[in-house]
């Protein structure tokens, strides 16, 4: 090695040995006391990233969560839209509380729910039908779920060998969400006439129950998707054997 790549080569390896858990984050090994460990992991978590991020792992602040980009394309049933959403922030997330969970660090099952308001907030361009209004328009929009929960939360693992160790990884997030009631707010609908804007706005939040049903796998696919992708982020810098040390 050349003395620049000598240098290059050090550095990485000292910020790779470098790169542990928070000391306030709980290890949690298999037994009798993982699922109230894992609750408080899981808890711990999320706070602690909701407002910085976990910059040694590469994670960004979990709230607001956000996303670039978010897209729900269907065109049967009765809410045949697209509705895209672009610079979306989802805030909120920091308070969820983990309600129940049972398994192990091969399978997860678990109830999380967050006592304050979700709240989703971005750019939007939509065009198609809910039940049996057309829609159209682009905009600003605000979506907030009251008392939402993921109800269940099913988590698969698996582990991956990787320089003679063996690294934790996600292989599936299934997400079942569940809301008392959503408040829908898009401006910019039909080229900003404001009548049919304030209309459609009215007989979305009416049928809120049936609109969210229909929007529920979408929602789940981003979620889940980033929920994977940040827990993989860390658990593949992390051994199994220090993660589920007692």
């Amino acid at each position: 090695m050349t003395r620049p790549e000598i240098v290059v080569f050090l550095l990485g390896l000292s910020i790779s040995l470098a790169v542990k858990l928070p000391e306030e984050w709980p290890h949690c090994a298999p037994g009798k006391g993982f699922p109230e460990c894992m609750k408080r992991a899981v808890e711990t978590a999320v706070k602690s990233m909701g407002p910085a991020g976990l910059p040694s792992f590469g994670v960004l602040p979990l709230d607001p969560m956000h996303f670039d980009s978010l897209l729900i394309d269907q065109s049967t049933g009765p809410v045949a839209v697209k509705l895209e959403f672009k610079n979306l922030d989802v805030t909120g997330i920091k308070d969820l509380v983990v309600s129940h969970l049972e398994g192990d660090w091969t399978e997860l099952h678990a109830v999380a729910q967050i006592p304050v308001p979700v709240i989703l907030y971005g750019d939007y361009s939509v065009q198609g039908k809910v039940l049996t209004l057309p829609i159209m328009g682009n905009g600003k929009c605000n979506l907030t779920f009251h008392d939402f929960k993921w109800d269940p939360i099913d988590i698969k693992f698996h582990q991956e060998a990787k320089k003679g160790k063996n690294y934790i990884q996600i292989k599936e997030i299934d997400l079942n969400p569940q809301a008392s009631l959503l408040e829908m707010q898009f401006d910019g609908l039909f080229n900003g006439d404001k009548l049919l804007g304030d209309n459609m706005n009215m007989f979305l939040n009416e049928n809120w129950k049936e609109i969210f049903s229909e929007l529920k796998v979408a929602v789940s696919k981003g979620f889940s998707t980033a929920y994977k992708n940040v827990g993989n982020r860390i658990l593949s810098k992390i051994p199994a054997d220090v993660i589920m040390a007692p």
